[in-house]
């Protein structure tokens, strides 16, 4: 994974993948099915739902792509587990800021968006560690000799 490639993931995924899982949470409560509701309208729902997650979410995923290239630049691996911890965490105060902004302290939306950015946060530093290549080996030339 490039650089590149990492801060990408880093501004949208969490936003994105906040969405589906938010989508399947609704359609696992619902029992499996929108009862009555075509499938044209559950889709667009779903396109409206990414552009929603985008608006809320997209200040906690500045700060959270901000501090994980902090880290990196400070030295962290992106191929260690700390990776993972410290995107579960920053996930989580992701997920407390969206709580704050959307439904100012209810308790059961409260948990739900810990929840939520919990696992989205833990879901993006696996993707970093497990997608970033190991540096590639400096080839070593053999000492001079004089001839």
């Amino acid at each position: 994974m490039t650089r590149f490639s990492r801060i990408f993931l880093e501004l949208v995924g969490p936003p994105v993948l906040g969405a589906i899982y938010y989508f399947l949470y609704c359609l696992i409560a619902s029992g499996g099915h929108f009862p009555g509701v075509p499938i044209r309208e559950v889709r667009d729902d779903f396109g409206l739902a990414i552009i929603a997650a985008g608006l809320v979410a997209g200040l906690p995923a500045i700060g959270f792509t901000i501090i994980m290239e902090v880290m990196f630049a400070l030295g962290l691996d992106p191929r260690s587990a700390r990776t993972v911890w410290l995107a579960a965490l920053l996930g989580l105060a992701a997920g407390f800021a969206v709580n704050v902004l959307l439904v100012n302290w209810a308790v059961l939306m409260f948990c739900f968006f810990l929840g939520l950015g919990l696992s989205v946060g833990a879901t993006i530093g696996f993707i970093i560690k497990t997608c970033t290549r190991p540096p590639k080996a400096q080839a070593t030339l053999p000492p001079a000799t004089e001839n």
